[in-house]
């Protein structure tokens, strides 16, 4: 392999790295910035809800009720996916595998929820559902095609939502945008350590990438030109023959 094909080689390296690099630091900044919004949202509760305003937006602390209805087992809502099997790879003579699982059935039933002030409903059944804790596995075993793994809410599982104030029939009801297990300080704390680490990834893969560039670019215009400069200062074959003939001379 010539020099000239390793650095350019070199140079998409670093190309890649960057464009693995920069999306992670765009996550992480994103990331951060919701979870800013979302701390600047005022706390909502079932007292308030009759005088809130229409298009409201706010968060709310509680409890899965027990009016709910049960969707599967003890689940009120959830996420199923089924295990597809494995996707091996073989790296430096060693074969590594992981399990592939899809997501086939997606339940999010409205919901009430239990606040420490009284009953709300949830109206929507397209909301996001976040660090759901409950789970339960078909089989024992993984069976391909056949084991199905559930994740969602239990009765009485604490959640914390971001709602909108809306209208159902006269009354005022929410509208979720995201229902996630346990309470607020739990879920911004989560969001932020995930955002510092994709921040920090991202950087550094980036940072790498950004020197393997410039150094490569810095090759490829400044020492390629050295090099050929090097070349044409050399003087040519019929020079050296010459001056050989010269030098055997008595």
């Amino acid at each position: 392999m010539t020099l000239e094909r390793m650095n350019w080689i070199l140079c998409s390296v670093g190309a890649i790295f960057l464009l693995v690099g920069i999306p992670f630091v765009w996550i992480a900044l994103s990331t951060t910035q919701a979870v800013n919004q979302l701390e600047q949202l005022p706390a909502l509760s079932a007292t308030l809800l009759a005088d809130s305003a229409v298009g409201q937006v706010g968060v709310i602390e509680g409890r899965i009720s027990e009016r709910n209805p049960l969707q599967f087992r003890t689940f009120v809502a959830y996420i199923r996916q089924v295990y597809e099997g494995e996707k091996c790879t073989r790296d430096d003579d060693r074969e590594k595998c992981e399990a592939i699982w899809t997501e086939d059935e997606r339940i999010t039933p409205p919901l009430w929820l239990d606040l420490p002030d009284g009953r709300v409903h949830i109206i929507n059944s397209d909301y996001t559902l976040k660090n759901a804790r409950a789970t339960w596995q078909s089989t024992t075993g993984l069976v391909a095609y056949e084991t199905r793994s559930y994740r969602g809410f239990e009765i009485n599982d604490p959640v914390f939502a971001v709602v909108q104030v809306v209208l159902e029939a006269e009354d005022r009801a929410f509208k979720a945008e995201f229902i996630s297990g346990g309470d607020q300080t739990t879920y911004v704390t989560g969001e932020r350590t995930l955002a510092r680490i994709f921040f920090w990834l991202g950087l550094v893969i980036s940072l790498v990438g950004t020197l393997l560039l410039g150094w490569q670019i810095r090759w490829l215009f400044v020492g390629r030109s050295v090099s050929q400069a090097t070349v044409s200062r050399q003087p040519p074959d019929g020079f050296h023959f010459m001056h050989s003939i010269l030098v055997r001379q008595p």
